[in-house]
């Protein structure tokens, strides 16, 4: 576990769908120390390759 990334991005307290969609893209990517609950895994997927496909589209231009 990486305690340090994990003192420094609590998620919010009543963290909306989508901020818990992002913290545990962040977390998987960071520390992984378990796995995203499954009933976020297609939002995170979306929003993971939402960015890569923002990122490409970047470096095309």
């Amino acid at each position: 576990m990486n305690r340090d990334w994990h003192e420094a991005h609590p998620i919010p307290p009543k963290a909306t769908r989508r901020q818990r969609v992002e913290w545990h893209l962040a977390h998987s990517q960071a520390c992984g120390c378990r796995p995203p609950p499954p009933s976020l895994l297609p939002e995170i997927r979306d929003l993971e390759r939402q960015r890569l496909l923002a990122v490409e589209g970047g470096a095309i231009r």
